[in-house]
């Protein structure tokens, strides 16, 4: 799985000290410190069209631990990263005041500049807190950057990372874990792991003109691939993870707000996109209205001269994407357009024909997380 790891251990310490002139009593011990290790986990790197993440998508800036005691909306203690930190993939902190057998809740945020949220945030304030979402009472700035920040042409998106909003470059990623802290008396670590997930998805798609279509149509005739573009997604997200499906609005949706140019791996023939896009549920897929969609635009050209437009004809693909559906070619599978945050799919497209009236997709699982691959074929086969 391509996620970073958190592993925080807590060291606690207890001390026992009660008596009266009568008897001696042996009082319940009292938890005075907690000592919070944490180290960060290194994946490894791979490339377009697999699950690894390449070595830029993994690049951790910066890392703010805000810690809170189950059920309190008081932040009990806030805690950013060293740069040594960084550098060792550990720390060092302690929780003021941490009582035994309770349960503390941790969220670790990457990559985000804080100061929108402070340093001691409620909970609610932090679980408020969304990428892609205005701040209020600053005009159209958006907390911490807006989906576009992530797209860029192909060989930027595939190469670099293109975000870097106030100052923050990288992927920003989040996770949360509960641990319960020692009994009373038990002077030993309680080790806390937070998984860190980008709050992106990874979309790959891979378009490849076939022998079908070659065969179809007149040998020098040509099909270009002009323009990619992804439909009907969120353009907001929750900083950290949430516990709950969202509550979404029209004003959630932004309709093509994505575009890239194909990039021709050989021209009329193979071509590649990459985008990242926000999560747009968690375990059931949303409504109709916000399931992503795949629009390819191409030129067909009779001849192939296309200095000639008189034999030019303009073609639009418009694919459904399936996301975690188990069947890709079930509009009705209860996943079908769900994409969830740091999952990564790739969306094979077979173009066959000029037309859509023939669509097979077949998913397969392989992950940043979970690699969902999509086959899809367009166009009536010989």
């Amino acid at each position: 799985m391509m996620k970073r790891s958190i592993l925080a251990v807590v060291a606690t310490t207890a001390a026992v000290v009660s008596f009266s002139c009568k008897q001696e009593k042996q009082p319940e011990p009292v938890l005075v410190s907690s000592e919070v290790q944490v180290t960060l986990g290194t994946p490894s790197s791979k490339g377009f069209g697999n699950s690894t993440a390449e070595e830029f998508e993994k690049t951790v800036q910066n890392i703010v631990m805000y810690v809170y005691k189950a059920g309190d909306e008081t932040c009990a203690y806030m805690h950013e990263f060293t740069d040594f930190e960084l550098t060792k993939r550990k720390a060092v902190f302690q929780i003021p005041g941490m009582t035994s057998n309770t349960t503390y809740d941790f969220f670790a945020i990457a990559n985000c500049k804080v100061s929108h949220i402070g340093n001691a945030p409620t909970r609610a304030t932090l679980l408020a807190a969304a990428e892609g979402r205005e701040v209020p009472g600053q005009g159209t700035s958006p907390y911490f950057g807006t989906l576009s920040d992530y797209n860029g042409g192909f060989e930027d998106v595939t190469t670099k990372s293109l975000r870097a909003y106030e100052g923050q470059n990288g992927f920003i990623m989040s996770g949360k874990a509960s641990v319960t802290s020692p009994a009373a008396g038990q002077n030993i670590p309680t080790k806390v792991k937070v998984d860190l997930r980008r709050t992106v998805a990874k979309v790959m798609i891979e378009v490849k003109v076939t022998e079908e279509f070659k065969n179809k149509y007149d040998a020098a005739s040509k099909l270009q691939f002009k323009n990619a573009a992804l439909t009907n997604l969120i353009k907001n997200t929750p900083l950290v993870p949430r516990a709950s499906e969202p509550s979404l609005g029209s004003g959630d949706k932004r309709d093509r707000v994505l575009e890239q140019n194909p990039y021709a791996v050989t021209e009329y023939e193979h071509y590649k996109n990459q985008f990242f896009i926000y999560e747009n549920g968690l375990d059931v897929a949303p409504a109709a209205i916000l399931q992503p969609e795949l629009v390819l635009d191409a030129l067909f050209d009779f001849d192939g001269d296309l200095s000639t437009s008189g034999d030019q004809s303009n073609i639009k693909y418009t694919i459904k994407l399936a996301g975690d559906a188990t069947d890709p070619t079930n509009t009705g599978d209860s996943k079908f357009g769900l994409f969830k945050r740091n999952g990564s799919y790739l969306i094979n497209v077979s173009v066959n024909g000029l037309t859509e009236n023939e669509v097979v997709a077949e998913i397969q699982v392989m992950d940043w997380e979970t690699l969902k691959t999509q086959d899809i074929s367009i166009g009536e086969k010989n």
